[in-house]
């Protein structure tokens, strides 16, 4: 989503990972969304091996070697296809003489190291990540997990904008519960 001062004035095209997903799924047979998803997270951004083999189907090990190889060029097809998207979104939507640029999603946080290189484009503009503001949604409203806060993170970063627009020289104070 791509909003200025919280007015929402563009979307995105579909590029989370539900996409990678589908790309995977279609390129390879008998895989299950759901635990293609789990071997993904279990092998982690390295794409290890260990975090497919419970998703074979092939038996003998010759055809399991052949198996994980196409899984894994498939993801690796997959991911790159999707950030590509990712990127090419983010540089036709975001002008260069934003202020601030706030991201958030699991799949920006799969993508982060690449991100934040694309990003270097914008000299002098901000770069968040919501990671940051996830904890403190959390804490301000004492959220018991950081996925809730998660969902509230654009509309808590517009609140913070705001607020320092009015009142640049008031800080947020936390407390522990």
């Amino acid at each position: 989503m791509k909003s200025d001062r919280g007015v929402i004035s563009g979307m995105t095209k579909k590029l989370g990972m539900r996409e990678v997903l589908k790309i995977v799924l279609n390129y390879t047979s008998g895989l299950e969304e759901e635990s293609l998803l789990r071997a993904m997270v279990r092998s982690g951004k390295g794409l290890k091996e260990r975090g497919f083999s419970e998703i074979l189907k092939s038996s003998k090990p010759r055809n399991r070697e052949l198996e994980l190889k196409k899984i894994l060029s498939t993801v690796n097809y997959a991911r790159q296809e999707i950030y590509d998207l990712t990127a090419q979104w983010l540089l036709e939507n975001i002008p260069m003489d934003v202020n601030e640029i706030i991201i958030g999603g699991g799949t920006a946080y799969y993508y982060r190291n690449a991100l934040k290189n694309l990003l270097k484009r914008y000299r002098g503009v901000n770069v968040t990540w919501s990671a940051g503001l996830e904890k403190q949604v959390s804490e301000v409203f004492g959220l018991p997990s950081l996925d809730a806060a998660s969902r509230v993170t654009d509309a808590y970063s517009l609140f913070m904008w705001m607020q320092n627009q009015l009142y640049p020289k008031l800080k947020l104070v936390t407390t522990q519960r």
